[in-house]
């Protein structure tokens, strides 16, 4: 009888794998400066640091950053939720891994980024007060261990102005300095300036007149009186005063309105005032 051998080789194949090893230690976020509002990005920019201890820098490469509960970083002020974004060298970040933002951590201690906040509003600044908000900050990897970290910061009382034109006057020049022609002086025209307020907080603005009077340019012994009216206020006579406009919650167009006294007797030539118009918030 013939018999026939069958041999069955089995191959066992043997796959190593590396055993992730968290990187663990302490570690602390705090803000480290004023948040800034860019009005024309329509955002407020909040300087961030992420200190770690010596046992995270010996192991840490790089830092995960992610929200800790609903997906989306968020900041809270009064209940209100407010979007942020994640940049560092004035670059936008986008999440990668799992949704999360991941950074280099410095050869330093301490790892330095931006927490962009978008405003709700156009051309306005983020209201005061208090702001918080949680970040999850894992080590390494976007499956590491979740260090979540509180975070807390404070928008200030804020407000700028602009000179835009009103009626019966022409205006140049840019920024803090601005020229306006009122063209032939006639008894009792008015002339209007609007001031444009951007602010977040209560404001007062304060006029200041340098010669109270329409100067002559060349004869001292000349000029024109003149009467204003700042938000529907006289000034005293000597058009210097302080009024306070209240509560901005975002922009308020104010009216400053100039009327000429008599100039049936005033010399030809050309005249001149400075005006200084400055804002606080409070």
């Amino acid at each position: 009888m013939r018999l026939n051998h069958f041999t069955l080789t089995a191959m066992l194949l043997l796959v190593s794998c590396n055993v992730f090893a968290e990187c663990t230690g302490n570690m602390r976020l705090s803000v480290i400066g004023n948040p800034t509002d860019i009005l024309s990005d329509n955002s407020v920019w909040i300087p961030v640091q992420l200190d770690v201890d010596e046992e995270i820098q010996s192991c840490g490469r790089f830092i995960y950053l992610s929200s800790t509960k609903s997906g989306r970083l968020l900041a809270y002020n009064k209940g209100q939720e407010h979007s942020l974004e994640v940049r560092q060298n004035n670059k936008g970040i986008s999440p990668k891994e799992l949704g999360q933002y991941r950074l280099k951590l410095s050869d330093r201690r301490s790892t330095s980024f931006w927490l962009k906040m978008r405003r709700k509003e156009q051309l306005s600044f983020a209201k005061q007060g208090q702001y918080a908000g949680e970040i999850g900050v894992r080590v390494n990897s976007p499956n590491a261990t979740l260090n979540p970290l509180d975070y807390d910061f404070f928008i200030n009382p804020k407000a700028s102005l602009s000179i835009s034109q009103g009626k019966n006057v022409k205006l140049s020049g840019t920024g803090n300095f601005v020229v306006a022609d009122l063209g032939e002086l006639k008894t009792n025209n008015e002339h209007q300036l609007i001031v444009k307020v951007y602010s977040n907080a209560k404001v007062s603005l304060a006029l200041k007149s340098k010669y109270g009077h329409l100067q002559h340019k060349r004869m001292k012994d000349q000029s024109v009186r003149y009467s204003v009216k700042l938000d529907g206020h006289s000034m005293p006579s000597n058009n210097s005063g302080l009024i306070r406009v209240g509560q901005i919650n975002k922009t308020k167009d104010i009216p400053l309105t100039i009327k000429l006294g008599d100039t049936r007797f005033a010399a030809a030539g050309t005249y001149d005032e400075v005006l200084s118009v400055t804002i606080d918030a409070y």
